[in-house]
């Protein structure tokens, strides 16, 4: 449904009408047969009402500050409001800086400068400290160079860069659902293993063994998702018998 031009400034209310009807007997009857929960949970009363989701180009502004959690991950509180998409972001999590619940690519920008190498011998390498995101793009002037999935996040950028002079380099960051889908609502945070009852806010078969019958903790829980600790492009010697060991690094931007 398009809402463009609906909203205003301020409290918005939106009303969805539905009529939930079921047989008794039917659902009562696939019980006694024992058949695959799947199907009867399609004839149960009291099935949970799927989420409503807001989609367009906004940012998302919470209440009060985010408190940390296990597994790298924050809680933030409501009331929620609707602001404007964040134009500059700092280096962290961008789950706690207008985009809790985002889902999809992103790009941040920046330009680094790059001085001379000292030696022909010398590569230049972009190493990025601590990386949340599921997958992530390399861009330096304009140009795709590579991307980032998992550690080391480091890439040999020599031919891309030019001595002595300033670049831009760009990440796209491509997240997960898990900010947006939850589950958002669980007292341990961020889960290992998530089950249907991980949503619901009862203790499940995925939940430790002595966790309360009560999973329930008020709040949003959101995993990290950004770009956190230094960027650095350095200067690494190759060692062509141990290539792992690039001993001579120094940061230069």
């Amino acid at each position: 449904i398009n809402l463009t031009g609906m909203l205003q400034n301020g409290s918005n209310t939106i009303t969805l009408t539905r009529s939930f009807t079921g047989d008794s007997a039917t659902a009562s009857l696939i019980e006694e047969k024992a058949v695959h929960e799947s199907e009867g949970n399609r004839m149960k009363f009291g099935c949970e009402i799927e989420a409503v989701y807001l989609l367009g180009s906004f940012g998302v502004q919470h209440s009060g500050s985010p408190e940390k959690e296990p597994n790298d991950s924050v809680r933030v509180h409501g009331p929620f409001a609707l602001v404007d998409v964040p134009e500059r972001v700092s280096s962290g999590n961008l789950s706690t800086q207008g985009l809790p619940f985002f889902c999809g690519t992103l790009a941040i920008e920046q330009e680094i400068w790059i001085p001379e190498r000292p030696g022909e011998d010398v590569r230049t390498v972009l190493e990025l400290e601590t990386l949340n995101a599921t997958v992530t793009n390399v861009v330096v002037n304009g140009e795709a160079v590579g991307k980032f999935a998992w550690r080391p996040y480091r890439l040999d950028v020599t031919e891309y860069v030019p001595e002595g002079e300033n670049i831009r380099l760009r990440l796209e960051l491509t997240g997960s659902c898990r900010n947006l889908l939850g589950p958002h609502h669980h007292l341990d945070g961020e889960l290992h293993m998530v089950g249907p009852d991980s949503f619901l806010g009862k203790k499940g078969w995925t939940d430790r063994r002595d966790a309360p019958e009560s999973t329930w903790k008020d709040g949003y829980n959101m995993v990290s998702f950004g770009v956190e600790g230094e960027v650095l492009v350095l200067f690494n010697v190759l060692n062509e018998e141990a290539p792992d060991e690039n001993l001579v690094r120094r940061q230069c931007g």
